[in-house]
């Protein structure tokens, strides 16, 4: 068993370890992963300016008027609405992309990772949002910094 291995072996027993997807098959999956991406990331985003805009509202709503104060409680009734269905909608890339075999590795980057295998070793390929194919490969117990472009 190699360092890779035993560190999976570790966390999980060998049984639960995802079916490792080649580069050729992840590539194929490309084209559908930058799309969910993109969406995912433009949610969050928007997802960010409404707890702010929320934040703003309920630090400043105590030194208002009554009648101001019941306008910004609507306010803050249709900001969490919203903010409800992109949380929503983010879940639902979430699982996408997990039924797929992937997990998002940062929404807030656009990053989504796979297992595979580098000369039969098992690693982890990522895609990012920027990407139009699968460019990095780091093992397992590495974090995101040690990416290095993929060579196989």
């Amino acid at each position: 068993m190699n360092d890779a291995e035993g560190f999976m072996a570790t966390f999980f027993p060998e049984s639960s370890w995802p079916e490792p997807l080649d580069i050729n098959s992840a590539n194929k999956l490309a084209p559908l992963l930058c799309s969910i991406m993109k969406s995912a990331v433009e949610k969050h985003e928007k997802l960010i300016l409404i707890r702010t805009k929320i934040n703003v509202i309920t630090s400043n709503i105590l030194e208002l008027e009554k009648e101001e104060q019941k306008e910004l409680l609507r306010t803050l009734e249709l900001l969490s609405f919203e903010m409800k269905n992109l949380v929503n909608s983010l879940n639902d890339y979430v699982l996408e992309v997990e039924n797929l075999g992937g997990e998002f590795t940062s929404i807030k980057n656009g990053i989504i990772t796979f297992y595979s295998k580098r000369r039969n070793i098992p690693v982890c390929i990522s895609i990012t949002k920027n990407d139009n194919k699968f460019r990095y490969w780091r093992q397992l117990q590495e974090n995101l910094a040690c990416s290095r472009l993929i060579d196989f």
